[in-house]
């Protein structure tokens, strides 16, 4: 990810950023412009295995926003 941020920093080429990088961000000179349509979102599935659940806790977690 370093090297790819470090492209969009040396560039003028647009990007995007999601409310989850977003403050992990530090670009000089960009403006961020949201998406306010609500066709522009997309809902996502996680699925494991119950076996596997305790090595997926934390994000499991972060998803969910706990």
């Amino acid at each position: 990810m370093d090297n790819l941020y470090e492209i969009i920093n040396a560039s003028t080429i647009p990007n995007f950023s999601t409310n989850v990088t977003l403050p992990l961000r530090s670009e000089i000179d960009r403006v961020s412009l949201p998406i306010l349509d609500s066709e522009a979102s997309v809902d996502f599935c996680l699925i494991c295995q119950n076996a596997n659940k305790s090595k997926l806790k934390k994000l499991l977690g972060f998803v969910k926003g706990k």
